[in-house]
């Protein structure tokens, strides 16, 4: 894109250890490779709308809605960041998919990521999905014996999710254990001391091996 990067930068924005109500704030801060603060990894997405390559239209699931932020000098709102002010001047966070923790460094200590997202990742690691619902088991319609996940919170209910791999394909799953080795998408794996998955948990925590993806939900204020 043309835009230079850093050591730790993922692939724009420096900031090891993200929290994921944490959103751009200032226009600035989005070209800034050191914003001062822990992003949520979504708003490197900003920079494909700076560069033409798309709108923020692109980042609405229409199964939910095709509304985005207004722009105009009246709103109050920046011309990037998904944190933004509806028409009745309340804000919402207007992007419907969640991003893996693809960063190069974790907690903020400079740990190495082991599932990073630069050129050598495995081009079947995911790293942006729709976001993940409030309930982590399966799907309601493949498999679910104790009957709780309705799949309510889903872009697309209990149908399925999309899911861009590191590659560049998009691939439409129907279940949330879609990653490399059956791996649960939305949770950290657990690992044997080759780095191999070997299962999952229920944390929404760090990436534990390189194929471990961890799609990151992005929270209303």
């Amino acid at each position: 894109m043309g835009l230079q990067a850093n050591e730790y930068s993922y692939p724009w924005l420096d900031s090891a250890n993200f929290a994921g109500d944490n959103f751009v704030t200032t226009e600035d801060e989005v070209f800034d490779l050191s914003p001062g603060g822990a992003l949520n990894p979504i708003e490197n997405l900003n920079l494909m709308v700076a560069s033409g390559v798309c709108t923020f239209k692109m980042f609405r699931c229409p199964s939910i809605s095709s509304d985005i932020a207004p722009r105009d000098d009246d709103s109050g709102n920046e011309k990037y960041g998904f944190k933004a002010r509806n028409s009745a001047g309340t804000f919402e966070v207007w992007v419907d998919y969640g991003m893996h923790d693809g960063y190069r460094t974790l907690d903020g200590d400079n740990e190495p990521n082991p599932a990073k997202l630069t050129e050598s990742a495995n081009g079947l690691l995911g790293f942006l999905a729709d976001q993940p619902g409030g309930n982590l088991t399966e799907f309601e319609r493949i498999s679910n014996d104790d009957g709780t996940n309705t799949g309510a919170d889903m872009n697309h209910g209990d149908d399925g999710i999309n899911l861009l791999n590191a590659s560049g394909s998009v691939a439409w799953k129907t279940e949330i254990l879609s990653g490399i080795s059956d791996d649960n998408i939305y949770t950290a794996a657990t690992a044997d001391a080759d780095g191999e998955l070997t299962g999952n948990t229920d944390s929404v925590d760090s990436p534990v091996c390189e194929d471990d993806t961890v799609i990151y939900s992005v929270p209303q204020p």
